[in-house]
């Protein structure tokens, strides 16, 4: 079971969720203050050089721009390149011509799961990227990711059992949930951003939050 804590801000949270045991640690890259939680490249740099061996570092992007995608990757150097941009503006050939930008670097593509239609996107993509990340998206303010929502679980559950690219699920998951959402879902890894933040400030890591999510994730 992966496990992989998101929206790190700081290299000591970075170090803190690495030594509790995550597998994957990821951050928001960028230099346009899409998100609260974007850091910029030289931020980024610090913070996944001060990850440990062995944990995957992960940057996502909200591009859909090419240029400004690769020119991320490269200054970041991160193990895996998120792409997150709106599915409207970015598609299954876009993550090709990623790939072919920047050969030998896993991608994992975001999916937001709002209805049957999930279904058919996200086994589009897993045929060119390395991992599918399944998330929510908030019916009000259609942000996708960090919302603290979960999703229709069934519809995660019938695309781990029809694509062979590993599947982390996010959206709403935090220590309470997460080994129902695992029996529910039977993805290959699970991802918290909200549920593993501190209360009184959503840009660091609460240790406790982050020590109970990841227990309950190998326990589930």
């Amino acid at each position: 079971m992966i496990v992989q804590v998101y929206g790190l801000t700081t290299p000591d949270d970075a170090v803190m969720v690495a030594t509790l045991g995550a597998d994957h640690i990821g951050l928001v890259a960028g230099v346009r203050g899409r998100t609260p939680d974007e850091v910029d490249f030289a931020t980024a740099r610090a913070i996944l050089a001060a990850v440990p061996p062995g944990v995957k570092t992960v940057a996502l992007t909200i591009a859909d721009d090419l240029d400004e995608i690769e020119a991320m990757a490269r200054a970041v150097q991160p193990d895996i390149l998120h792409l997150a941009a709106p599915l409207a503006q970015f598609s299954a050939d876009g993550a090709y011509r990623v790939k072919r930008r920047l050969p030998g670097l896993p991608l994992m593509q975001s999916v937001a799961v709002t209805g049957p239609l999930a279904y058919y996107v996200a086994v589009n993509f897993a045929g060119v990227v390395d991992y599918l990340l399944l998330d929510s998206r908030d019916p009000d303010s259609g942000q996708i990711g960090v919302t603290g929502l979960t999703h229709d679980w069934s519809i995660s559950r019938r695309i781990v059992q029809s694509v062979l690219t590993p599947v982390i699920l996010a959206g709403g998951l935090h220590a309470d949930n997460v080994a129902a959402a695992i029996q529910a879902v039977g993805p290959a890894g699970v991802d918290s951003q909200s549920g593993t933040s501190r209360a009184d400030n959503p840009l660091r890591k609460d240790t406790e939050r982050v020590r109970r999510f990841i227990e309950a994730a190998r326990a589930g």
